[in-house]
C-alpha cells in the first residue's frame, strides 16, 4: 500500500494550484472592470445592470451553442449584442444623466431590476450547463489547467489590451482619456460627452457580455451568475483607480488571486469580505488607487 504524501507536502499542491485559478478568475474580472469603469469615466454614472449584462452574455451563448452555433462565435455574438443593448440603454436612459451620480445610480438599479425581473420570464428556470469545445489540460510542474482556462486568459489579456491601446493611441481613445482626467476642461476644447456616451457604454456592456460568454462553460449559467462578479469589479474599479485600465487590471488580478485564496481556505462569502477589506487597506495607503490614468 502506497504511503500518503505528508500533509505539508498536500497543502503546497493546493496552494500551487489555487495562484493560476486566481489568475484565470482575475483576468476575467478584469474585462467586467474595465467596462465599468469606462462607463464611469466619461458618463460618471454606476452601471449596476453591469452584472445583468454579463449574465445576459453567458445565455447568449449557451442558446446560440446549443441552437447549432459555433462557441466561438456565439461569444462574437454576444458581444456584438450587448454592445447593442449597451449603446441604446445610453441614449434612451442614461444619456440625461451624465455627471449626476445619484441619478444615474439609481436609473442603474432600476434597470438591474427590470431586467432581472424580465429574464425570469423568458430563461430556464434551472441552472444550466455549457461544454467548452477546448477540451484537454496542461499539467507543468504539478499545477494543471484546462485548456478553456488558458484560452480565457488569452481572450481576457487581448481584450484588456485592445481597449487600452485604443483610449491610448487613437483619437476617439484619447477624447476619452481627456474627459476621464478633466471633463469640464475636454468640453471647453470641444470634446462631446453626448457622443462619447453610446460609444463608452456600447464597449463597457459588450465587454460584459463576452466575460459571461467565456465563464460559461466553467460555472453553471444561473439568473445570479452576474451577482458576485459585479461587487467584485466594483471593488476593482476603486482599487485600481477610477478610469485607469493599467491600475484596473492590476487590481482585478490582485483580486482573483485573493479571492481563490480565500475561497479554498475559507469559503465564497469570506472571499468577498477579503476582497473588500483588502481595497479598503489599499485606499487608506494611497487613495488615488493602484494608477491614476490609462
Amino acid at each position: 500500500m502506497a504511503a500518503s504524501p505528508p500533509l505539508e507536502e498536500t497543502h503546497l499542491s493546493i496552494f500551487v494550484q489555487v495562484i493560476p485559478n486566481g489568475i484565470v478568475s482575475g483576468a476575467l474580472l478584469a474585462v467586467v472592470a474595465i467596462g465599468l469603469t469606462l462607463i464611469f469615466g466619461i458618463l460618471q454614472v454606476i452601471n449596476f445592470a453591469h452584472g445583468v449584462l454579463f449574465l445576459m452574455g453567458a445565455y447568449i451563448v449557451w442558446y446560440l451553442t446549443t441552437h447549432g452555433v459555433p462557441y466561438y462565435a456565439a461569444l462574437l455574438a454576444a458581444m456584438a449584442l450587448l454592445g447593442l443593448a449597451g449603446v441604446l440603454l445610453e441614449i434612451g436612459i442614461f444619456n440625461r444623466l451624465h455627471g449626476k451620480v445619484l441619478e444615474g445610480a439609481i436609473a442603474g438599479i432600476a434597470v438591474m431590476v427590470l431586467l432581472q425581473n424580465a429574464l425570469t420570464y423568458v430563461l430556464p428556470g434551472d441552472p444550466q450547463a455549457l461544454d467548452s469545445p477546448l477540451n484537454g489540460r496542461v499539467e507543468l510542474g504539478g499545477v494543471v489547467i484546462s485548456h478553456h482556462r488558458l484560452f480565457v486568459v488569452a481572450v481576457a489579456c487581448s481584450l484588456c489590451y485592445g481597449v487600452y491601446a485604443f483610449i491610448r493611441y487613437t483619437r476617439l481613445g484619447r477624447a476619452i482619456r481627456a474627459m476621464q482626467q478633466d471633463r469640464i476642461a475636454a468640453e471647453l476644447q470641444g470634446i462631446r460627452v453626448r457622443t462619447l456616451g453610446p460609444l463608452a457604454f456600447g464597449i463597457g456592456a459588450g465587454l460584459a457580455g463576452i466575460a459571461g460568454g467565456l465563464v460559461a462553460p466553467l460555472q453553471s449559467i444561473s439568473l445570479t451568475m452576474g451577482d458576485a462578479p459585479l461587487l467584485s469589479a466594483f471593488v476593482v474599479v476603486i482599487l485600481g483607480g477610477m478610469g485607469s485600465v493599467g491600475g484596473t487590471f492590476a487590481a482585478a488580478l490582485l483580486i482573483g488571486i485573493t479571492q481563490s485564496i480565500a475561497t479554498t481556505y475559507w469559503s465564497a462569502p469570506g472571499a468577498v469580505a477579503v476582497s473588500f477589506l483588502l481595497a479598503m487597506v489599499v485606499l487608506v495607503l494611497r487613495p488615488e488607487g493602484l494608477a491614476r490614468h490609462a
